[in-house]
């Protein structure tokens, strides 16, 4: 019994399965217990996903954190999804060890010494690809391993991999924006990184669909840092004040955006709405509370561990070579608050 098994008979997606079962509130809660109540009476449970760890030595699971981890922005996000991935390990009865790939002081190979020290029977690694050399290594050690989090470079990537959708991310801002009746739309991004690349891309052609071109000179292009998205605010603040709503293509920028535009006098939302994108705990705490992209980080953990269980038990089974690598999109929601004009009643609504 797997989570693709409960989605069919509950007749709802994989991704509603994996957010009823961590008890998330992006679920109504009579789908819920619908589909709890499926799972208990098929005897699904994270401990059986485990059992192809009988013949393991150890346990335990290492999970690869990203090497950009010192970054705040970073942190933000990824702290969260290593509280998904440790709960979803201890509720399989598993332990974590935590690693960057490289050793900061002795510049040796975090991911060689696990597996050669027989310390973990698998990886999730958290990262924007994977160097060839590490590929071949995991591959002939036959280390069951999985990528997080970040959209594959390949179109057929050849490890297994689970991330995030981020076209469609920027699509459902942009729907909402439409939906609002805003029209004149600055962006600030987070510069040349694939992951904002692709929230660009997915935002600009669905805003083109709706008969709205974003102009060049509407894209502000920002690091992730709060404090420097709120100098491109003052910055190009008469074109901000121009615009019916601003896009930061991340939350810990629309955090510094809200900040500007406050201190310039600019009130979210009566003169510009403004949306982010994660869906931390920051945005919900700001007054307004800022609209975002929530990625599903509880899903990400839950199937990226359910695929690297099946891995480990084809392993023992002599079958890990069989299947062929799998990429997973993840697809994100848009949490609607104050900042886009939310009213009480609208406030935490998902699209």
């Amino acid at each position: 019994m797997t989570l693709k098994d409960i989605a069919g008979l509950a007749n709802t997606s994989i991704s509603t399965v994996s957010r009823s079962l961590n008890d998330s509130d992006l679920v109504a809660e009579e789908t819920k217990q619908r589909i709890k109540a499926i799972a208990d009476a098929y005897g699904f449970e994270f401990n059986a996903m485990a059992r192809g760890l009988v013949t393991s030595t150890v346990a335990t699971i290492g999970v690869i954190l990203p090497e950009n981890f010192d970054r705040f922005d970073v942190q933000l996000y990824h702290a969260t999804l290593h509280n998904d991935f440790r709960k979803t390990l201890e509720q399989a009865d598993l332990d974590m060890i935590v690693a960057f790939k490289e050793n900061r002081f002795t510049g040796g190979d975090n991911i060689n010494k696990l597996v050669t020290r027989k310390k973990v029977d698998g990886l999730i690694i958290v990262q924007e690809g994977l160097d060839a050399e590490t590929i071949a290594y995991l591959n002939s050690r036959q280390v069951p391993f999985v990528l997080t989090q970040y959209p594959p470079a390949e179109a057929a990537p050849p490890y297994d991999v689970i991330y995030s959708d981020n076209p469609t991310g920027g699509t459902l801002v942009a729907e909402h924006m439409l939906e609002r009746g805003f029209r004149r739309i600055v962006c600030i991004t987070g510069g040349a990184e694939r992951e904002s690349a692709q929230r660009l891309e997915g935002f600009r052609a669905a805003l083109a669909g709706g008969g709205v071109q974003l102009e060049e000179e509407d894209i502000l292009e920002g690091n992730y840092q709060s404090s420097h998205a709120a100098e491109l605010v003052l910055a190009n603040l008469d074109r901000v004040r121009r615009a019916d709503a601003l896009f930061a293509l991340s939350d810990l920028m629309a955090f510094g955006a809200l900040e500007a535009l406050q201190a310039s006098g600019v009130r979210v939302p009566d003169d510009l709405a403004l949306v982010g994108y994660d869906d931390t705990p920051l945005v919900a705490a700001t007054i307004p509370g800022i609209t975002s992209v929530h990625q599903a980080r509880e899903e990400i953990a839950l199937l990226a561990i359910e695929l690297l269980l099946d891995l480990i038990t084809r392993k023992s089974e002599g079958t890990l070579t069989e299947r062929a690598p799998r990429a997973i999109a993840i697809q994100p929601r848009l949490v609607i608050r104050e900042s886009t004009g939310a009213v009480p009643e609208e406030r935490g609504r998902i699209l």
